[in-house]
């Protein structure tokens, strides 16, 4: 009895705490549409996907409210159009504000033939009423396949009637403790076999006779060695005719009166000398021209070479100042790196650094890491590397300079500086 009026007692009080949620307006139903309340298809809600044909005019397919499964619409779209569908939703009797927006483009995948597939959520509101269903696009089938759910069959409750339980009294035992006699053991006695030796059989061993072989001497014969004969070549005299020696006439030249006219004939003609050979003169070794030296460039005139860095670690910073440290570093380039340089400045400082043309921008070099080619090894080095820069005039290099500058791609910044 005492059980049955805290039964009652309970129940009194669930209903009492009930009829506050009971009061719940309409609209607040709206909102909780996932657990079985107002659906989307009752609150007049009609979606609408639409494709242009081949032909340009528009076809609209209309979606099917699912029964089986509250706030879901179904609808099947030629394969083709898949990628250029439009979503238009349409409600009579509601000003709703849709999410995504009615006459945007419809972003869905295929759900194939059951609810399992994609689907695109959307969201209509309107003041203190929001609803939300989920539309199935499908380019196989016109309404989804919904295998029937299995009604469980209703549980009933038995009563539960408790059967007072009489605990039985607990009757001891008498533990009889049984005696325990020990088997006596019985010896085996140990027969001991005896090992009979076998016999050992000597092996006859039998010498085989070792027959020596004669050695018989091979007699070496000297061949004879029979010299060649010696033929001596004759030698033949050749006689030495002595060529006669002709003494030369003496001419005996009588003096030549005055006036007289001197006729000489061909035998007394003497014969011109002939011309000494000259001596072929000692080749001239013209000394090498020493190369030009060129003009060092004047401060703040252009420069437009390659250079060359000459130390490690070399900062190449956006401004002409190392007071801000590794805030103005762009980056750092190693001994033998060439470099564009456009021209070379003083600071407020009287620091000398170079502008150079570094990322497509105008970038700072100190000019004591920097060794300037000469115009023959700047034009050299570009033919090398293909990579033509025309030369800049002032007043382009301080366009460059101005704002507007192109951002260079940062990079880590080592610790170690040759400022």
């Amino acid at each position: 009895m005492k059980l049955l009026w805290k039964r009652t007692l309970a129940g009194l009080l669930a209903c009492l705490l009930m009829l506050p949620a009971a009061a719940l307006p309409l609209n607040a139903l709206a909102e909780w549409s996932d657990m079985g309340g107002v659906s989307a298809s009752d609150l007049g809600i009609q979606v609408i996907v639409e494709y242009t044909d081949g032909e340009g005019n528009p076809v609209p397919l209309y979606a099917t409210p699912v029964f089986e499964a509250p706030n879901t619409y179904w609808v099947q779209v030629p394969a083709e159009y898949m990628g250029s569908l439009t979503l238009r939703l349409e409600s009579s009797g509601h000003d709703f504000t849709f999410t995504p927006e009615s006459g945007s483009p419809l972003a869905a995948m295929d759900a194939g033939m059951d609810l399992t597939g994609p689907s695109v959520m959307i969201q209509a509101v309107e003041e203190d009423l929001a609803v939300s269903f989920m539309l199935y696009v499908s380019t196989m089938s016109a309404y989804p396949m919904i295998e029937p759910e299995e009604t469980p069959e209703p549980i009933t409750e038995v009563p539960v009637t408790e059967v007072p339980v009489t605990p039985e009294p607990i009757t001891e035992v008498p533990v009889t403790e049984v005696p325990v006699t020990p088997e006596p053991i019985t010896e085996v006695p140990v027969t001991e076999v005896p090992v009979t030796p076998e016999p050992i059989t000597e092996v006859p061993v039998t010498e085989v006779p070792i027959t020596e072989v004669p050695v018989t001497e091979v007699p070496v014969t000297e061949a004879p060695v029979t010299p060649e004969p010696i033929t001596e070549v004759p030698v033949t005299e050749v006689p030495v005719t002595e060529a006669p020696i002709t003494e030369a006439p003496v001419i005996t030249v009588e003096p030549v009166p005055e006036g007289a006219l001197i006729v000489q004939s061909p035998e007394e003609i003497p014969e011109e000398p002939a011309p000494e050979e000259e001596e072929p003169e000692a080749p001239v070794t013209e000394e090498p021209s020493p190369e030009p030296v060129e003009t060092p460039i004047p401060v703040g005139e252009m420069i437009n070479r390659y250079g060359v860095i000459n130390s490690k670690q070399v900062a190449i910073r956006s401004e002409m100042s190392t007071v801000k440290k590794d805030k103005t570093v762009l980056n750092r380039a190693n001994k033998g790196n060439y470099i564009y340089v456009l021209q070379e400045r003083v600071n407020d400082n009287g620091e000398s650094w170079s502008a150079v043309l570094y990322g497509g921008r105008v970038a700072y070099v100190k000019s004591e890491f920097l060794d300037i080619l000469t115009q023959a090894q700047s034009d050299a080095y570009m033919g090398e590397t293909g990579e033509f820069i025309p030369a800049m005039s002032a007043e382009e290099l301080v366009a460059l300079e101005t704002p507007a500058e192109t951002p260079v791609p940062e990079t880590p910044v080592p610790e170690e500086e040759p400022e």
